[in-house]
């Protein structure tokens, strides 16, 4: 009994002392390996953040709603349009090509 204790304890012993060996890394998510680029991200966010915001409204408009339900539903809503507010198409142009050149120089006085 103690030689099978000994060994056991020897053989668990040299198992955690011994190097492991590393993981592979993971296969690539999409099928052809290659990466989204940012629109692709930008539009299939913009269509789940539409999807959710019918799906949210068609919830609200249940009439047999509890009081909590209803208020995570509307706290849920407003994140999504405010959300939506943050989206500005075409950012570049409207960042700098709406404002005024004043804003990008500096005042003398």
């Amino acid at each position: 009994m103690r030689w099978t204790l000994l060994a056991l304890s020897a053989a668990i012993a040299a198992t955690v002392w011994l190097p492991a060996e590393a993981a592979q890394p993971a296969a690539p998510a999409s099928a052809s390996g290659d990466p989204i680029t940012f629109e692709q991200y930008r539009d299939w966010r913009l269509a789940f953040i539409e999807r959710r915001q019918s799906d949210l409204a068609r919830q609200l408009a249940a009439t047999d709603l509890p009081a909590q339900r209803k208020a995570r539903l509307e706290q849920v809503k407003a994140y999504y349009d405010g959300y939506v507010a943050l989206h500005i198409p075409n950012w570049a142009v409207t960042c700098y090509g709406a404002r005024s050149p004043s804003v990008f120089t500096t005042v003398e006085t």
